[in-house]
């Protein structure tokens, strides 16, 4: 799978150990801060998944300007 970087730059870190949005050709990838599952989405998450928070505000610019070079 080929990962694109497309978090917006004001969130974007020097360490790299920040929230990142990344898209591939068919989903998006989010890294962010593991939540305890069975305690927020109890029977939603398998065990081969995690989920993890990032800011909303971060997903949703990631998106709308990843499809605005998309569709150019």
């Amino acid at each position: 799978m080929k990962l694109l970087d497309i978090t917006p730059a004001k969130f974007s870190c020097v360490l790299g150990m920040c929230p990142g949005v990344y898209a591939s050709d068919n989903s998006y990838v989010v890294v962010g801060k593991q939540i305890d599952a069975s305690r927020h989405l109890p029977g939603r998450v398998a065990p081969h998944e995690q989920a993890v928070e990032i800011p909303k505000e971060l997903l949703e610019q990631a998106v709308v300007d990843y499809l605005k070079t998309r569709h150019k």
